[in-house]
């Protein structure tokens, strides 16, 4: 078999074509498969039902153990139930009252340039929608930090499923 010049160069353009066109369409694709995971798990983090079931009752069920938040406790005093499941780490969990910071939660997908390695999946909380949000994250004077994003974002279980997500994308974009 003989290579010439020319057939190099159809090679070369497949190559180039592939690196330029399939594996940027590849990875914006992947990158929304291992985000969508992510945010299912902050979702379920953040719509943990309200202690007594409404917004009076969790007040007064809040108050009535002593305000477990608060930080005049070293750490948080509650144990909430739900979450993603196997999730019981206090700074993960975030009881829903009046819905508006589930309603907050955005993400979606910044392609960057275009180029391979500029995709990102971004997620975040809108503070226009719940301006409490930031103190949550943040924490206050007088209430711990639970850093719901960040925190469920480091966990190894929420790792592991946009690990999955992105290989599975790969393979099914790329065919391998």
């Amino acid at each position: 078999m003989t290579i010439s010049p020319r057939s190099f160069d159809v090679v070369i353009g497949a190559l180039e074509r592939f690196l330029t066109v399939q594996v940027p369409r590849a990875q914006r694709a992947a990158v929304v498969a291992g985000g969508v995971p992510l945010r299912t798990h902050i979702r379920s983090n953040i719509g943990i039902p309200a202690i007594g079931g409404s917004a009076k009752s969790h007040a007064s069920a809040l108050a009535g153990a002593d305000h477990p938040y608060a930080t005049k406790h070293p750490d948080i005093q509650i144990e909430p139930a739900g979450g993603s499941p196997g999730f019981r780490r206090r700074k993960l969990l975030v009881h829903t009252v009046s819905g508006r910071l589930l309603s907050a939660l955005t993400a979606k997908l910044d392609a960057g340039s275009g180029r391979a390695g500029d995709a990102a999946f971004v997620v975040g909380l809108d503070v226009a929608k719940a301006p409490y949000a930031k103190y949550i994250v943040q924490g206050t004077q007088i209430m711990h930090q639970r850093d719901i994003l960040w925190e469920t974002a480091t966990d190894p279980r929420v790792k592991k499923d946009i690990r999955a997500g992105l290989v599975l994308e790969f393979k099914r974009v790329l065919r391998f």
